[in-house]
């Protein structure tokens, strides 16, 4: 029977190797794509040159090596693409750059690239475009044009595309600039832009107001005629005497025939008078008994 310190050394040994055998043998699990390239079809309006710097980027930040990345390019190609795909040597499809090279001749080929070049002469901003937009439309369209040039002729081509196809009120603010890289045109323009938004607001505003204050004399003069119409009725309202008022009891008709005053008595539509003092029917002011027994006494 071995020692006890002998048996539990051996047990130790024993563990560490199995640890040491799980190590190795361990794979960690596949990471996922923190991205994914979209899918190419090989149409007309698809630019395949920016759709490969696209593809190249994504498996780089997903890590894929160049083994990997020939592997997995052809699951992102479908329609007319991927039969092109299938059509190629086995040898054009192992390695990463001839099979890109090989998309690249038959995607975009000659006829195509002058199609390309002539497209940044004829962009102009169309109404309702705003700057950025446009800007980015050009940049588009002359990165697919001068794929092959170097930045920095690639940028003053740029530029020069950019100016010629801007409005004419920015067009022209953009060229006193004198701006010398396609970065310092696109920022005239859009100040240029923002300034030109500013004052199509305050012109509106002050449109606006205008109408405002046209609304607001209207308004005014139908005020005034209301006045003026509801003065002529309190006008017709009868005022009231020590009686009461004017038309109360029978419907009194004044007389205005020649001679009479404003101190002339009322006459009621029978023809008899109405007493200016009492408001009665059958007597005259200078007449009435009661009146004039109040001046005799004094009263």
């Amino acid at each position: 029977m071995p020692p006890k310190g002998r048996s539990r050394r051996n047990r130790s040994e024993d563990d560490e190797i199995e640890i040491r055998t799980n190590l190795s043998t361990f794979k960690p699990s596949p990471t996922k794509d923190i991205v994914k390239p979209t899918i190419f079809y090989g149409n007309l309006d698809e630019d395949i040159d920016s759709w490969l710097k696209n593809f190249d980027r994504i498996a780089t930040a997903n890590d894929r090596s160049r083994e990997r990345k020939s592997n997995t390019l052809p699951a992102f190609l479908g329609d007319r693409a991927a039969e092109f795909y299938e059509s190629l040597e086995d040898d054009e499809k192992e390695d990463i750059a001839t099979l890109c090279e090989s998309l690249r001749k038959r995607f975009m080929p000659k006829e195509l690239q002058s199609l390309y070049y002539s497209n940044p002469f004829q962009a102009r901003q169309r109404e309702g475009q705003n700057v950025e937009d446009f800007a980015s439309e050009i940049n588009k369209l002359a990165t697919r044009a001068y794929s092959d040039m170097k930045r920095d002729q690639k940028d003053v081509l740029i530029k020069e595309h950019f100016i010629q196809g801007l409005k004419q009120d920015i067009k022209q603010f953009v060229m006193l600039s004198n701006p010398t890289t396609f970065e310092e045109a696109f920022r005239s323009a859009k100040r240029e832009e923002c300034n030109n938004t500013l004052t199509n607001r305050d012109r509106q505003t002050v449109a606006a107001c205008a109408i405002s204050n046209n609304n607001l004399e209207d308004n005014i003069k139908d005020l005034s005629e209301q006045m003026k119409v509801l003065a002529m009725q309190m006008n017709n309202i009868p005022t009231r005497g020590r009686g009461g008022f004017g038309n109360r009891g029978n419907r009194f008709q004044q007389s205005r025939g020649r001679g009479y005053g404003s101190n002339r008595n009322l006459r009621a539509s029978d023809g008899r008078p109405i007493c200016n003092y009492c408001m009665k029917v059958g007597h005259v002011e200078r007449s009435f008994d009661e009146k004039n027994s109040t001046y005799a006494s004094g009263n």
